[in-house]
């Protein structure tokens, strides 16, 4: 994306003077989440195909008000907005100014396993075991351990602050 077309983008934070990871990542975040609440056409057909029996209403104790449904789910039920769901692209397109294809998947499957909720803090822990299970990557592979998961991580989104910044990058 360019700085142009950054200036028009219809975020409410976008319009940033300082760029921190923190605020890349908080915007990443966003954008994987809207993905993931998107609906799934494919899987909706698949399963009104194999379903032999019509779908029932739920009757007053199975509806979203059961105690068994965790935060994370009532999240998930909820549709992204119209908005949300035209922002989320131009931001993940911010993945592809990153040079290696590995840091791209490190941070947008970090970005995806933080449930919704952007981190406040670098103490906060990263899900790195299912990150890694996610790319598909045994747990004693080399060079992928959660230091230099974490290293690749802080790294990228430092290098997209400064692209946004209109920074030098090395």
């Amino acid at each position: 994306m360019s700085r142009k077309q950054l200036s028009t983008f219809n975020t409410t934070n976008a319009s940033l003077d300082e760029w921190t990871p923190y605020q890349v990542e908080a915007f990443l975040v966003e954008a994987t989440w809207t993905l993931r609440r998107l609906p799934d056409k494919e899987r909706a057909w698949v399963y009104g195909s194999t379903v032999m029996w019509p779908a029932m209403a739920p009757n007053g104790f199975e509806g979203y008000g059961r105690g068994d449904i965790t935060s994370f789910q009532q999240r998930r039920r909820t549709a992204p907005t119209p908005k949300q769901i035209d922002n989320y692209q131009p931001i993940l397109d911010w993945l592809q100014w990153l040079p290696d294809v590995t840091d791209r998947r490190v941070l947008f499957w970090a970005t995806w396993h933080l449930g919704g909720m952007a981190r406040v803090c670098e103490r906060e822990a990263l899900p790195w075991a299912k990150v890694r299970a996610s790319m598909g990557v045994r747990p004693g592979a080399r060079g992928y351990s959660r230091w230099s998961l974490k290293r690749r991580h802080s790294s990228s989104l430092l290098f997209i602050a400064k692209i946004l910044d209109n920074k030098e990058v090395l």
